[in-house]
């Protein structure tokens, strides 16, 4: 994300995301299941981190989303990483009194029309006006992110810079 009165970077990435359905438009979020995947301990760990299908595996979403209509596991996945979202930008940026005007999205969320639209609902909830945009708008293609990350990482270990850190949340160089 970053702010008009000073750059601040802040990095969070959310499995859920990953399952997240355009065909949730036409579905109704299921609360008590939200509630259930909000209580994963990823959700309460402190960034940067990262998650994925190892964390948030197919039979776990299965056994949580169990009964539900593909169209509502499917809003109510992608309400539940618009509150992750919201929640973390809360508790990590905007609680600590860090500005926050807009954050740019990466990866399939950043084409998920839904989850952008879950994402402003959340923050208006919250009192924040955010503006949500995709890595495209910075000149970076959403699905090119990572790739863009590795070859940094990889140019400064060839120059000979560390390039390890807590903003890595390595514990040691």
């Amino acid at each position: 994300f970053s702010s008009r009165r000073r750059h601040t970077r802040f990095r969070n990435v959310t499995g859920v995301q990953t399952c997240a359905l355009p065909i949730s438009r036409l579905g109704t979020p299921a609360e008590a299941a939200i509630r259930a995947l909000l209580r994963n301990p990823y959700f309460r760990r402190r960034p940067p981190k990262s998650t994925g299908r190892d964390e948030f595996t197919e039979a776990a979403l299965a056994r949580t989303l169990r009964g539900l209509p593909l169209a509502d596991a499917a809003a109510t996945a992608t309400l539940a990483t618009a509150r992750s979202i919201v929640d973390d930008y809360r508790r990590n940026i905007l609680e600590r009194g860090l500005p926050l005007d807009s954050i740019y999205l990466c990866g399939g969320g950043a084409k998920n029309q839904a989850l952008v639209e879950c994402l402003h609902v959340e923050f208006l909830r919250q009192g924040w006006l955010v503006r949500i945009r995709s890595s495209e708008a910075l000149g970076i293609d959403p699905q090119q992110m990572e790739a863009a990350a590795f070859a940094f990482l990889a140019r400064e270990s060839l120059l000979g810079r560390a390039i390890g850190g807590a903003w890595t949340g390595a514990k040691r160089l």
